[in-house]
């Protein structure tokens, strides 16, 4: 029995290691899963991040007389803006105003003042 364990523990100590399998190795390996989740971040995350930047610029630039779509779809004419800025009242109709968040502001149409010399131009 002893006999054959010091045979096979020969054995194993004369077998010449087995040469590593070529491909990526070492640093290599680690740095290409890295670049990989680098640029799935950068295409995920960073359009959302530069739309939210520019709705913000939007919504702080919004004045009087500027018409807008809200995202629940209601079109009207901006009648004014809070002085923080949270809040705007639009103008629906002649005799409907509604206070809401300005966050709820999904585009602005353009302004009415401009829009009205566009009409009377195209009349004429």
């Amino acid at each position: 029995m002893l006999d054959s364990i010091q045979q096979f523990l020969i054995f194993a100590a004369d077998e010449a290691p087995k040469p590593q399998p070529e491909g990526l190795s070492g640093p290599l390996m680690w740095i290409m899963p890295a670049f990989l989740i680098l640029l799935l971040w950068q295409f995920m995350f960073n359009p959302r991040r530069r739309d939210e930047k520019k709705r913000a610029e939007m919504v702080s630039a919004l004045k009087k007389n500027d018409r807008i779509v809200t995202i629940g779809g209601i079109t009207g004419t901006v009648a004014s803006v809070s002085e923080d800025g949270k809040y705007v009242t639009i103008k629906v109709e002649d005799n409907t105003r509604i206070k809401m968040l300005a966050s709820s502001i999904q585009t602005v149409v353009g302004d009415e003042t401009s829009d009205a010399s566009g009409d009377l131009a195209k009349s004429s």
